[in-house]
């Protein structure tokens, strides 16, 4: 929920409110989206404007996660489900704000904006499972489980989330976190402040933890606008300030007045002042969010291997209802008046003010523009409109167990949820070509049938409603899907080749295009099967040779960094291999080196870490971004970018449509696979060549192992796809003066900087240079 410019309140009383500390040998629970979000954003050294570098991604959350565990930290990770209802206009918010920095989003604005990949979150949830950490993933929202475990568990609690001051639990905001570790007397330890929620009962002498829920609502959050309590802070005055704006002179003015108050009588109070033919409703709204800070439900303990039935017990709670007639509000604060005497004024006075400009902030409300009447709509709405499941229980209750036990091992997106609650599905943006449609486009198929298998139940076809970009603009798209005639409580009774068949279907793939597909790695087939359903789909743009060569060559680098590492940047990479690119160099030249066909399972059994090394060298500058692009936003050509987004849609929901299933496929890992940057680079520089099939071939000369492994891989998609449409070079423009060419010829590729921009390679070596390998054509006739 967060509420409004609280984080910024307490980081302006830093000093206060935030203690140093030393995190090391204790449990750590951790807001996981909320992380994923911040690493991505403040530690992953990935671009953002060719669709996702999700390796580097996966890099940054690994050593995020082996750090802790160095310091003895044990963290616990909980992950937001669905959106409830009474959610939806935050969540098309933001849907229409991803919209509209996706629609501008260039290298250039880069370097101030950032923008979440489309399968950020599947990279998170890879990394997790592969370095062993607990995790689980609620129903819906997140926050009072991730506090009821903390609580539990006596562990502070990791997030950037406002919520996290008011629930009494101890809290680490994420940027207070170092991102390095030191060694004191207990071992190694991250430094960061942290925040005790009696730090702000101390300021506010009188305020009790249980009516801090109700700040919440006063200040704004995601499920009360504000705005229904105008009037209520129009007999309020607020501290003079010139440094702060209105939300932060609230935020003093709010809590010093409900220090005066017991949660009952408090909410008496702000009742009285909101409209009679509204009081019902907003107390029910406000019923719901005041247990939802206070009664911690411990249902995702077992789900994460925690049963300390004594410690759970502590932490729970009567909910709260209120006590008091709605006709006779008057009354009920007769009954408390001594309780409602306002005490002399705590909160500290910054600044004095130039005028006095409190009733102008209430009136310049930045927070909301809404008139009474939309606002009355849209509580109406929300009470008239609520779905079938309103809590985590009921909705566990609603669908099978395997599902709510996949779902809560954190197996299946948050989307599903929502699919099955609200019929929706919100397909937000890429960083793709808004000229052209949606790159979710070519996904409506396999969304279907996920869809078809998820509402099976209701023995009926079901209308699934998509909110797809069309051009700058969000539209609703009403699909109906015909019911799918296996059953969604019994999926997971079928046998798995049965599933496995749904997959097969949609993708298109059958007879000896499987046969093909067995010849790869288990981890590698659902991948192949997806690029071959989107190198065939005839929506636009078409894809061409270039495009398959790029994807397929990008395939290796998951080979190379288990082999030598994660290596990214040429300086370091040059620093530590030099002397082995020598040595490798000299005996390739001695000896002739040939890729002879094989299978490709034997050919990635017999790749060498040299192959590996003289790969990277080839590889390395093609996950840099050109520095041209950051300032000039006409040489960022977004129509490469379009297709390659395209192809993340079709794998992202594939793998989910696996996952729905049983995991018939082996799980793809994209963190392994993908970077944006690459692929960018690669078309480009690919588009220049006259057989980019050669020119590559040519490139891994000197690495037979990888080039057995990339013919082979080549030739099952071949294969399968048959003909493939080749990539039209236009005319090149001539040049009017000849000293521009001789200059260019002198210069570097634009992309590359260890070749010789010909499909030609020199006879000449320098065992000196370690990059000359790269430029011999030893081996190059027996690989082609």
């Amino acid at each position: 929920m967060g509420i409004r410019g609280l984080t910024t309140y307490i980081a302006n009383r830093s000093d206060y409110f935030l203690e140093c500390h030393e995190l090391q040998n204790c449990y750590l629970v951790i807001d996981g989206w909320s992380l994923s979000s911040q690493i991505y954003c403040k530690l992953s050294k990935a671009n953002c404007a060719f669709g996702g570098d999700y390796d580097h991604f996966s890099y940054s959350i690994t050593q995020f996660f082996e750090d802790l565990l160095r310091c003895q930290v044990t963290p616990i990770v909980l992950l937001d489900g669905g959106w409830e209802n009474k959610k939806k206009k935050t969540v098309f918010k933001r849907a229409r704000d991803r919209l509209l920095t996706a629609s501008k989003f260039t290298p250039t604005t880069q370097c101030r904006l950032r923008y979440f990949p489309l399968m950020q979150t599947d990279v998170f949830r890879d990394v997790l499972v592969t370095l062993g950490i607990k995790f689980a993933m609620c129903p819906f929202e997140a926050d009072d489980c991730i506090a009821a475990v903390g609580k539990i568990l006596g562990a502070p609690i990791l997030s950037y989330d406002s919520d996290f001051y008011i629930y009494g639990v101890e809290y680490i905001p994420f940027t207070t976190l170092s991102s390095s570790i030191i060694k004191n007397k207990s071992g190694y330890a991250k430094k960061c402040k942290i925040y005790r929620v009696q730090k702000l009962l101390d300021k506010f002498r009188g305020l009790d933890v249980s009516v801090l829920p109700l700040a919440s609502i006063l200040l704004g959050n995601d499920y009360i606008n504000r705005s229904i309590f105008k009037d209520f802070f129009s007999r309020m005055k607020l501290k003079k300030s010139k440094t702060q704006n209105g939300q932060q002179k609230r935020i003093g003015t709010t809590l010093n007045w409900l220090r005066n108050y017991s949660l009952n009588s408090a909410v008496a109070a702000v009742l009285r002042k909101v409209r009679y033919d509204k009081r019902k409703s907003i107390l029910t709204a406000m019923e719901l969010i005041i247990n939802s800070y206070s009664i911690l439900t411990p249902y995702m303990m077992q789900p994460l291997g925690l049963t300390d039935n004594s410690a759970i017990e502590k932490i729970r709670m009567t909910p709260f209802q209120f006590q008091g007639d709605l006709d006779k509000l008057d009354e009920v604060l007769d009954k408390i008046q001594a309780e409602g005497t306002i005490q002399e004024d705590n909160e500290e006075n910054d600044d004095n003010d130039e005028n006095n400009d409190e009733n102008n902030d209430e009136n310049n409300d930045e927070e909301t523009g809404e008139t009474d009447e939309e606002v009355d709509k849209e509580i109406d709405d929300e009470n008239e409109n609520e779905p079938k499941f309103s809590t985590a229980e009921k909705f566990a209750s609603s669908v099978p167990e395997w599902f709510i036990k996949s779902h809560l091992a954190g197996d299946f997106p948050t989307y599903f949820i929502n699919m099955l609650t609200h019929n929706l599905y919100i397909l937000v943006p890429q960083i793709e070509d808004f000229g052209k449609i949606s790159s979710h486009e070519i996904s409506i198929p396999i969304i279907t049938r996920i869809f078809s298998l998820l509402s099976s139940s209701r023995g009926e076809d079901s209308v699934l409603q998509l909110v797809i970009r069309e051009g700058n603009q969000f539209a609703r798209r009403f699909i109906t899907v015909a019911r799918s005639p296996v059953s969604f409580e019994h999926l997971r009774e079928i046998p798995s080749g049965e599933r496995k068949k749904i997959i097969d279907e949609v993708l298109g793939m059958s007879g000896e295009e499987l046969e093909e597909l067995e010849e790869c790695p288990e981890q590698w087939r659902l991948y192949l099967g997806t690029m071959i359903f989107w190198m065939r789909r005839e929506v636009p743009p078409e894809k061409n040779n270039i495009h398959l060569n790029c994807l397929v060559i990008s395939m290796l680098f998951s080979i190379i960094d288990e082999k030598i590492g994660f290596r990214r940047s040429k300086k370091t990479f040059e620093r530590k291999f030099s002397k082995e690119m020598e040595r490798i160099a000299m005996e390739r030249k001695q000896r002739r080196i040939l890729a002879e066909d094989c299978c490709l399972g034997e050919a990635i059994e017999s790749v060498e870490k040299d192959d590996c090394i003289v790969a990277a060298a080839f590889f390395i500058d093609y996950f840099q971004m050109d520095e041209k692009l950051k300032v000039l936003s006409r040489k960022f050509c977004i129509d490469v970018v379009h297709p390659f987004v395209q192809f993340q849609s079709c794998l992202r929901h594939s793998m989910h449509l696996n996952a729905l299933l049983g995991h018939p496929y082996h799980h793809t890992r994209p963190g392994e696979l993908l970077n944006g940057t690459l692929l960018y680079n690669l078309f480009v520089s690919l588009s220049k060549r006259k057989d980019p099939l050669v020119y590559l071939q040519g490139r891994l000369a000197n690495a037979p192992g990888l080039l057995r492994i990339f013919q082979s891989i080549y030739r099952i998609v071949q294969n399968c796809l048959g003909d493939i449409k080749q990539h039209m070079n236009g005319p090149k423009r001539r040049r009017n003066k000849t000293h521009r060419r001789k200059k260019r010829e002198t210069v570097k590729d634009q992309f590359l900087t260890a070749e010789s921009g010909s499909e030609k390679t020199s006879e000449f070596y320098d065992p000196k240079n370690s990059f000359a390998l790269l430029n011999t054509a030893s081996g190059l006739q027996g690989c082609l």
